[in-house]
């Protein structure tokens, strides 16, 4: 969004019966968090997402 990635986590919408998870051994991963975004930080955000394409 604007240049920067965002990762949205929630629980899951329903229960899985197999393991959801993905398994790459030759990439390797990092993650940098930074904080937590207030309740009307994030709600401002998904209604920009949700905004249709003009």
């Amino acid at each position: 969004m604007d240049g920067v990635r965002l990762v949205v986590l929630d629980p899951p919408a329903y229960r899985r019966s197999w393991p959801a998870g993905r398994f790459f051994p030759g990439m390797t991963g990092e993650l940098v968090y930074d904080r937590a975004l207030e309740p009307e930080e994030s709600a401002a955000l998904l209604a920009r997402i949700a905004e249709p394409a003009r």
